[in-house]
């Protein structure tokens, strides 16, 4: 992965664009929201979710760095 980059797939790219494009719209437009059934999240709690998601994904990088053999 780090020879390739992470961000060379453009399609992946676009449909993650568009995913979150769409759940922006979907929390922020009036209309959409009430169809949805969506609202959206107080600050601290974005943030809780924002800061568990990253010790998480830190520690599965720190667990691959050291399982992972060396070449």
């Amino acid at each position: 992965m780090h020879a390739i980059g992470p961000f060379t797939n453009q399609v992946i790219n676009l449909w993650a664009l568009a995913a979150v494009a769409f759940l922006f719209v979907g929390i922020y437009v009036p209309y959409v929201h009430h169809l949805v059934r969506l609202t959206p999240l107080p600050f601290t709690s974005l943030l809780l979710v924002v800061s568990i998601v990253i010790v998480v994904v830190l520690l599965l990088e720190f667990k691959k760095f050291i399982v992972r053999p060396r070449t």
